[in-house]
C-alpha cells in the first residue's frame, strides 16, 4: 500500500470518526433517558470530535505535502525492528487495560 493510499484512508476514519463525535455529542442530550450526571462530558465530547475533524481536514487538504514529507523519512540508517506479535501485544494491552480499570474502579460495600 502507498503512503498516499494510507493517508487517504487515515484521513476518511478520522473524518468519520471525528464527524461521529459531534453529531453523538449534539444527539445524545435529545434522548429522554441520557443521565443528568453525563452532561458534563458532552463538551469533551464536542471539543475532541471538532479538534479531530480539523485535524482530518487539514491533512486531506495538504495530503501530497503531507505524503511526501512522510516518504521523505529516511529509514535506511533507522535500526531494524525486531519481530512483533500483534496479537500478543494485543492481549497484553488488553490484560493491563482490565486491570487499571479494576484497580481504579472504588470498591462498594452493600
Amino acid at each position: 500500500m502507498s503512503i498516499h493510499e494510507a493517508l487517504r484512508r487515515w484521513t476518511r476514519g478520522s473524518l468519520t470518526l471525528g464527524l461521529g463525535l459531534v453529531l453523538a455529542s449534539i444527539l445524545l442530550p435529545m434522548q429522554a433517558t441520557f443521565p443528568l450526571y453525563k452532561r458534563g462530558d458532552l463538551p469533551l465530547l464536542l471539543y475532541s470530535g471538532v479538534v479531530m475533524t480539523l485535524l482530518a481536514i487539514a491533512a486531506w487538504w495538504r495530503r501530497d505535502q503531507v505524503a511526501d514529507w512522510l516518504d521523505a523519512v529516511d529509514i535506511d540508517n533507522e535500526p531494524a525492528a525486531q519481530r512483533t506479535y500483534p496479537y500478543v501485544t494485543l492481549f497484553m494491552i488488553s490484560f493491563v487495560t482490565l486491570f487499571v480499570e479494576i484497580a481504579l474502579t472504588p470498591i462498594r460495600n452493600n
